[in-house]
């Protein structure tokens, strides 16, 4: 018998030596929320113009739920599968909670990735779906790299 709650102990350490190559995230398409990543943006580009090519787009903005690593055209058909499944219980989700996102305060990966961290007081819906999908995807065989939940507003690569 599969021991979920032993494949998802591990959920918040990175297997040592995998990096990431693929994410399941959702699409923020709210004007408002555009406008104030604009204006976060802008304010870190006048702190230095050097990391003005580093922004996102702010209609490319993001909710970031799993990181994962997927080595081959197999894996990737297999994750799109799997994804598939998630979308009756993520919608069973979303029809019982409000999907109301918001962010307080600020993070970054290795001083390469800046994201907006989720209100920790708004997390219930996004919890849940990020749950859901996490369970799935690791009894399916496809665990997490990472837990961190979060919108990614700018990326820097290594120089």
């Amino acid at each position: 018998m599969l021991n979920l709650n032993k494949l998802l102990s591990h959920r918040n350490k990175r297997p040592e030596g995998i990096q990431p190559n693929f994410f399941l995230a959702v699409r923020i398409h709210n004007p408002e929320l555009h406008k104030k990543v604009d204006g976060i943006q802008h304010s870190i580009a006048k702190y230095d113009e050097k990391l003005t090519p580093t922004t996102i787009s702010s209609e490319k903005l993001y909710v970031s739920l799993m990181v994962m690593r997927l080595e081959n055209a197999e894996e990737i058909q297999r994750e799109g599968k799997i994804l598939h499944q998630c979308k009756t219980p993520v919608e069973a989700i979303a029809a019982k909670s409000a999907m109301t996102l918001r962010f307080s305060g600020r993070g970054h990966f290795g001083h390469q990735f800046l994201y907006a961290k989720p209100d920790v007081k708004e997390t219930n819906f996004l919890e849940s779906v990020e749950e859901t999908v996490r369970k799935i995807f690791t009894i399916e065989g496809i665990p997490s790299t990472d837990s961190r939940v979060h919108t990614s507003l700018e990326h820097h690569e290594n120089r």
